[in-house]
């Protein structure tokens, strides 16, 4: 059975996305035992060659003018329809022939069946409309929950975008892949979607290079870490107030490294820190390489992780397989990924991040103990374990799927 992927592109500029896709790729490779041929299809301009015997289609599309034609077509074929009907026509060849003329199909829906794709992953959280059965990846639906954020409220990658159709393209999927139950029980009560087809699958830990450290501990460094865009909701200020608290009631200094790219909330993250007189404590890396964010991780005291947005985060697992313990915000879902491997604290709770932090600095025994339970969280989330539940999916699809050759042929 051929199975399609979707994905937004092969070579995402998100790290993290990045370092997912691979992982999956990788674990469906290993997974697959040859009962399913993909096909990966990305906006991508040019077939590039996959690992794991993957074909890589760009999805196709009309030239500007031959849409334009084919729309105009449609159109016209629509009009002639209608006063077919009008004058009491309600069936025969033409008539036939002038409905399925003045529906506008887009190029690719052409493509789907001529490559017999008989049900499409979209691997990431956007969709590709297609004209076979689907299954919908769904990350998160933050921009029902925190439409505060100006990311979801006021920017053009806002609410609009995100929710556009996502009710009745998730009504019309097969299934849906989420990462934990708490991302279920959000997308069946926010969204109405049926919950037998909503599938729980634990996203895999990402593998950066050196998360294989060698044997005994890695020495920790007086710095914390926080990797993350400069969006609103990733919270950086909460950081910075309990640095604040840390130096004003404790008189400890706790050097902070931040990455990741600026998404507009850099320069007012900076100058907050300023005006809390903590900025001398922040050291702003940019965007970097996934060696040197491995590095980081190694030597870093702990990991904060301060976002205000749940319930599927990445950093933290990537953080464990690298013996970096971890402070997390408490978001729903934060438990259910985390478990014992972390300390939490309110998203917007300063002194309790304040606290947990001099909890590691006071107490030698708690930090060997999150490391270990971090090494024992992430050792059951591998890209096979991940690819194996998506691999259940697709068995229990083609036992459904004998009921029919293709779905083109089976409707007259």
């Amino acid at each position: 059975m051929n199975v399609g992927i979707f994905v937004t592109t092969l070579k995402p500029t998100s790290p993290s996305q990045a370092r997912l896709q691979a992982a999956i790729f990788g674990g469906l490779a290993k997974a697959g035992g040859g009962r399913y041929r993909f096909i990966v299809f990305s906006p991508d301009p040019a077939p590039m060659a996959l690992d794991g015997g993957f074909i890589h289609q760009p999805v196709a599309r009309y030239g500007k003018w031959e849409e334009l034609g084919r729309r105009l077509g449609a159109t016209i074929a629509n009009m002639l329809w209608r006063t077919w009907r009008f004058i009491g026509a309600s069936g025969g060849r033409t008539f036939d022939r002038l409905a399925r003329l003045s529906r506008f199909e887009p190029k690719h829906y052409q493509q789907m069946r001529d490559l017999d794709v008989r049900l499409l992953w979209n691997m990431n959280q956007h969709e590709l409309k297609v004209p076979v059965p689907f299954i919908r990846t769904i990350w998160e639906v933050n921009h029902r929950i925190h439409s505060m954020f100006p990311e979801y409220s006021y920017a053009g990658y806002g609410y609009d975008v995100l929710d556009g159709g996502m009710a009745d393209s998730l009504a019309r999927a097969s299934y849906v892949v989420t990462g934990t139950l708490e991302g279920k029980q959000q997308i069946v009560e926010m969204l109405g979607v049926h919950a037998a087809k909503v599938r729980v699958v634990p996203f895999p830990a990402p593998v950066l290079p050196g998360s294989s450290p060698e044997s005994g501990s890695i020495p920790a460094g007086r710095y914390i870490l926080y990797p993350s865009r400069f969006w609103p909701l990733k919270n950086h200020v909460v950081i910075l107030e309990a640095l604040k608290i840390l130096r004003q009631d404790h008189a400890v200094d706790l050097p902070c490294v931040f990455t990741g790219a600026d998404q507009g909330n850099l320069g007012y993250v900076l100058g907050y820190a300023e005006r809390l007189g903590v900025r001398d404590l922040i050291d702003y890396r940019g965007e970097i390489t996934d060696g040197e964010l491995a590095a980081l991780y190694a030597g870093a005291f702990t990991l904060v992780f301060a976002s205000a947005v749940g319930p599927d985060n990445l950093p933290p697992l990537e953080a464990m397989a690298l013996e970096c313990p971890v402070v997390a915000a408490d978001v729903p879902g934060a438990r259910e990924q985390y478990g014992d491997a972390a300390l939490y604290f309110g998203a917007t709770d300063e002194r309790a991040l304040a606290d947990r932090l001099m909890a590691l600095t006071r107490d030698d025994a708690m930090r060997p103990q999150l490391i270990a339970h971090g090494k024992a969280r992430v050792a059951g989330l591998s890209a096979e374990k991940y690819a194996s539940g998506i691999m259940s999916i697709l068995d229990e699809f083609s036992l459904v799927a004998r009921a029919w050759e293709r779905c083109d042929s089976a409707i007259v």
